[in-house]
């Protein structure tokens, strides 16, 4: 099985090391410009993910959105899907109850546990070590990062950020497009576009 990525820096660098756990073998790398300072100097630059001829020359190829910022991995999917196929990615070292659903493009990385009915949707990231607990919902384009702890039955928007080392306490419910400082402890409902920071969680 191939795998194309798209972005070609240190969180592709994640993804592609699960791939290859997974048994999947990097065809290459899209991104606007050929980088030449990179650990890994024989991953191949097929060209650019805004050249349309590149795009279909790989139509109905499995690719993965190695990008980080939700705004961009939205635009990316958004603009490809259809054209390119997303798998999703787990870890091995992940525990994943048989219960959860995940959608397309989404990636769970290293440690992470996702426990009894969560859902997680389009293009996610479950980054390392995060436990999203019970019937939590995680929607499209949004970002746990690295430690995360969601508690039972937490809803978390479109393309919000999660950061290292939160903790969400059961049953509050997050917008869209909010940033959750690292180390921050929520412990009320946070409405879209906010940001938060601290223990407890305060706007700024």
């Amino acid at each position: 099985m191939e795998l194309t990525v798209l972005g070609f820096s240190g969180h592709s660098y994640v993804c592609i090391s699960i791939a290859q756990q997974l048994g999947w073998s990097i065809k290459g790398y899209l991104n606007p410009t050929e980088v030449n300072d990179t650990p890994l100097p024989n991953i191949q630059y097929l060209g650019s993910e805004n050249d349309e001829n590149c795009v279909n020359e790989l139509k109905g190829e499995n690719t993965i959105i190695g990008i980080g910022d939700n705004i961009i991995r939205q635009k990316l999917f958004d603009r490809l899907n259809g054209t390119l196929k997303f798998p999703v990615l787990i870890h091995p070292s992940s525990i994943v109850d048989p219960s959860v659903k995940i959608e397309s493009g989404t990636l769970v990385f290293a440690g992470a546990i996702l426990n009894t009915f969560a859902n997680v949707g389009k293009c996610a990231i479950i980054n390392t070590g995060a436990i999203i607990e019970h019937e939590c919902e995680i929607n499209d384009f949004t970002h746990i990062a690295p430690g995360a702890l969601l508690c039972g039955n937490v809803k978390v928007g479109k393309r919000t950020f999660v950061g290292a080392g939160s903790v969400i306490k059961q049953g509050i419910t997050i917008g869209d497009d909010v940033t959750i400082g690292a180390g921050s402890v929520i412990i009320k409902d946070i409405p879209s576009g906010s940001k938060v920071v601290g223990n407890p969680g305060r706007f700024i």
